[in-house]
């Protein structure tokens, strides 16, 4: 009796958490499609238009960088008010966020640190714990977040993006991660020989893994 019981209660648990896991899950791909679209408009575009390259030109935390980022004031008021994963979203920082801005912050970070030849993730946590007064447990969490991410096949993503004239491939990965994978068949009718078959390497790797 106790041990039907104990199994019946574990497997309900289970359920649970999976169904909590889930929901986050799907707030978190519905973070990642919105991510960074007030760019694209208003006075963001505007501003980002001419500083954008300027920015990648240079070293991130540099004087060069701060001097940039004080001539996009206005851009940057406007993006920090509706993007929570920034900490200037809140009156007090890092503090006032929760687990899914911490996530969305570390890899906007981590993808911004792909556009400087010199950046790094590791730096760039490094230098943004003194910018934002970032406790010290917090900085061990966000970089153990990108470690134990990498061992999970970061690089399959970094794939993706090999080429950045070329979206084919990342919209085939895509549609494979948000459920909406299409018969193959179906994609070589849209798509090259090739970058199916690039997408489908992707694809398998990550299943290898245990993430299909």
């Amino acid at each position: 009796m106790n041990k039907e019981f104990h199994i019946n209660e574990t497997v309900k648990h289970k359920q649970k958490v999976e169904s909590y896991l889930m929901l986050i899950s799907k707030i978190i791909e519905k973070r990642g499609r919105e991510h960074d679209l007030s760019k694209l408009q208003n006075i963001e575009k505007e501003i980002f238009d001419i500083y954008g390259s300027k920015l990648k030109s240079c070293a991130f935390g540099s004087e060069e960088y701060k001097s940039y980022l004080k001539e996009m004031k206005p851009a940057l008021d406007y993006h920090y008010k509706n993007n929570r994963h920034h900490p200037e979203h809140f009156e007090y920082g890092i503090n006032d966020m929760n687990l899914i801005d911490l996530i969305e912050m570390l890899f906007d970070w981590l993808a911004s640190s792909k556009r400087h030849e010199s950046g790094c993730i590791m730096d760039s946590i490094d230098i943004n714990k003194s910018r934002f007064g970032i406790d010290e447990a917090i900085v061990k969490i966000l970089k153990n977040t990108y470690l134990y991410m990498n061992s999970y096949g970061l690089e399959c993503v970094e794939e993706i993006y090999e080429f950045d004239d070329n979206t084919n491939v990342k919209i085939i990965v895509s549609e494979w991660m948000t459920g909406k994978f299409i018969d193959r068949d179906v994609y070589l009718k849209t798509y090259s020989e090739d970058e199916v078959y690039r997408a489908e390497s992707i694809i398998l790797t990550l299943c290898s893994m245990g993430l299909g």
